[in-house]
């Protein structure tokens, strides 16, 4: 099962930044899943004040004289606006590149979402014996291998395609508003 630990060693260690060019630099482009998403840290909610002062002095804020309630400490950090920032973001932009998360719900603009559609569709074809784990591991190596650069460029160009429908759209949307 996937979790962050797990895809930020991937992400760092092992796979993805090591055989990613930086020049031109690369766009990495992701949803929102959970384990994409985890935060370099959290804002305090309801801890203890030694925890909130902690955080504030971490972030150089200024604890007021005399200790206010909890409550305040809180609105005073909510007040900050500090940003959040995703641990796979901050290990993009120290390799010099950049991460751009998907808006939820519009898996269209992920030309993965394209691929393993294109797989799905393959393997059920071809499977003949979905009850034997043998054959169905086999079969789905064998479309495994259907997938190359030219089914890539393929499934981005339909994604830039989608992009451009949607400013299109949007571009329509501001004139009518603008009127």
């Amino acid at each position: 099962m996937m979790n962050s630990e797990i895809f930020e060693d991937w992400f760092v260690a092992n796979k993805l930044m090591k055989n990613l060019p930086t020049s031109p630099p690369s766009i990495i482009v992701t949803e929102n899943a959970a384990y994409h998403s985890r935060l370099q840290f959290r804002l305090p909610n309801r801890s203890t004040r030694k925890d909130i002062i902690s955080f504030m002095l971490q972030h150089n804020l200024e604890v007021p004289n005399p200790l206010p309630t909890i409550s305040v400490l809180l609105e005073l950090i909510k007040g900050a606006n500090i940003s959040r920032e995703f641990v796979i973001d901050k290990i993009a932009r120290d390799f010099g590149l950049e991460v751009l998360r998907l808006p939820p719900y519009h898996c269209n603009l992920n030309a993965i979402e394209l691929i393993w559609a294109r797989l799905k569709h393959e393997v059920r074809k071809r499977n003949v014996t979905p009850s034997r784990s043998d054959s169905v591991c086999r079969t789905i190596r064998e479309c495994l291998e259907l997938i190359n650069s030219e089914l890539w460029t393929k499934c981005v160009n339909r994604t830039r395609e989608i992009e451009r429908q949607y400013i299109v759209r949007d571009s329509e949307n501001d004139e009518t508003r603008s009127l």
